[in-house]
């Protein structure tokens, strides 16, 4: 379970809620070079996203401190309504809708954006994550439990965006909470795979997880040509 957590919250058990937030926005800052549209950030979309950052950063806090402590079930019902709260207050342009991934296209605010909503996908995950079924056993749609289905729903936003991303802009991220996003979406399609008998999910979730395979290559790729360079 300690794997559910990025380095930044493993590592760093006595950070204030402000300082972990702060540490995972370096991470974040850490790839602002490493894009192939160059350019300075419209201030005002940016300081938004970074102040929503800050704030699911904290909850990231709260829930890596409540997870050894609280049962499942107490765990989805304190945090959940804090993450749709959340999603309610949005501004219309910092939803996640398919209009907006143009609009800060166009402003340079894309990767802050996406990595937004990456996060707080991951954060819906940690609290499903407990309640799915371990090892997986095979279920009908019909009889799948409600936890494993939005779990799996959170999982192909994951992709979307990750595919959004690079077919549209070549956007990379190179960080550890990236990283930690979207393995631990990997898994959740896992679960699915292997709990689905369902041809066309089973082809679904398999080009899924391929195509989060194959960005986190592309980013390493990319990452280590920085290196040598």
């Amino acid at each position: 379970m300690e794997n559910l957590f990025t380095p930044s919250v493993n590592i760093e058990r006595g950070l204030s809620p402000m300082q972990l937030a702060t540490k995972l926005n370096g991470e974040l800052n850490a790839t602002i070079g490493r894009t192939r549209i160059c350019g300075p950030a419209e201030p005002g979309p940016s300081l938004a996203i970074m102040n929503e950052i800050l704030h699911l950063s904290e909850v990231h806090y709260q829930i890596r401190r409540a997870w050894h402590t609280q049962p499942a079930s107490s765990l989805q019902q304190d945090f959940a309504a804090t993450l749709q709260q959340w999603q309610d207050a949005l501004p219309s342009y910092l939803r996640l809708a398919p209009e907006n991934f143009e609009y800060h296209q166009e402003r340079l605010s894309l990767r802050r954006y996406a990595f937004m909503h990456l996060l707080q996908l991951h954060l819906r995950h940690l609290l499903l994550f407990k309640q799915l079924e371990w090892p997986p056993t095979i279920h009908s749609t019909a009889t799948r439990d409600p936890s494993a289905v939005e779990a799996y729903e959170h999982a192909s936003r994951i992709t979307s965006i990750v595919n959004w991303l690079w077919h549209t802009s070549q956007l990379e991220m190179h960080n550890a909470s990236f990283g930690q996003i979207v393995t631990i979406a990997q898994v959740i399609h896992i679960h699915r795979l292997l709990s689905s008998t369902d041809a066309d999910t089973i082809n679904s979730t398999q080009s899924e997880i391929t195509a989060l395979q194959e960005y986190l290559l592309r980013c390493l790729i990319d990452l280590l040509h920085d290196l040598d360079a």
